[in-house]
């Protein structure tokens, strides 16, 4: 899980899944992520966690 420490997500939090997890604004998006203008609509960024290691690599 990842949590929105600052703005106006603040307190907001995102759970992560095994895979690849893509971040943006579109619904279609794994995490999607409202009210930033500076965040893509697809794909702003990538959080890869393997559930095994227990270890997420953003990409």
């Amino acid at each position: 899980m990842i949590v929105c420490i600052e703005g106006s997500r603040l307190g907001c939090s995102y759970s992560i899944v095994e895979g690849k997890n893509y971040i943006g604004k579109n619904d279609t998006m794994t995490i999607q992520i409202l009210g930033y203008d500076d965040i893509r609509d697809k794909r702003h960024a990538v959080i890869a966690f393997d559930m095994r290691g227990l270890k997420g690599t953003l990409l």
